[in-house]
């Protein structure tokens, strides 16, 4: 019988504890050297050092996306 289609498998693997859990990360060292206190820290400092800020110049490429986007498309 095939693990997936046999049910005591994961009462076997509960009772062994060798099934295992998903970890959230919570806390992050930020650049600073300091840790995260909080979810929304944790989340602000995600989001401060992963996306980068919109930049006012725009090179070729950036314009031609710009335009197809802004471009009505008929269908």
């Amino acid at each position: 019988m095939a693990a997936s289609s046999n049910p005591w498998s994961h009462v076997y693997k509960l009772a062994t504890g060798i099934v295992r859990t998903n970890s959230t990360m919570t806390t992050l060292r930020k650049p600073n050297g300091t840790v995260t206190s909080s979810i929304l820290d944790t989340m602000n400092t995600k989001f401060d050092n992963l996306i980068t800020d919109d930049r006012e110049e725009e090179n070729r490429h950036n314009k031609d996306i710009r335009k197809m986007i802004e471009e009505t498309i008929y269908t």
